[in-house]
């Protein structure tokens, strides 16, 4: 139970800041990674905000319910995308745009989309009532 706790908590506020970061500065984002203030990047960027902003508000309201195995499937299902995706995604251009910033970014969402994976194959309860994991 703990866990699913501190893994709501952790993703509410780092997807929180995220999406509070592209939702009100997206020509400083643009700026930092060195990219063409284009009206409708620009947009875009908005739009994954709100979108970051969102799932940080999900999962910050439901960081109070147990996770994994067969527990809220589909908070943990719709994390689990998100960041494995993203993971992907950060990795293939961080190499491709040798761009130290997105490397450690896809570092972040790395260890996200493991600590999902495991949440996702145990069972949180399993400590507490001396079950086993869920294969």
């Amino acid at each position: 139970m703990m866990f699913s706790k501190l893994l709501l908590i952790f993703s509410a506020c780092f997807l929180g800041a995220l999406g509070v970061g592209l939702s009100f500065f997206p020509q400083e984002v643009l700026v930092f990674f060195d990219q063409e203030q284009l009206p409708f990047t620009i947009l875009v960027i908005q739009l994954a905000g709100s979108l970051y902003f969102g799932l940080a508000i999900l999962n910050w309201m439901s960081k109070n319910r147990v996770i994994g195995g067969v527990y809220a499937r589909p908070l943990l299902i719709i994390n689990l995308i998100h960041f494995m995706v993203s993971s992907i995604t950060l990795v293939k251009f961080s190499v491709g745009m040798l761009n130290t910033y997105l490397l450690i970014l896809a570092t972040v969402y790395i260890l996200f989309t493991f600590a999902f994976i495991y949440a996702f194959m145990t069972n949180p309860l399993a400590e507490s009532e001396g079950m086993e994991e869920i294969h």
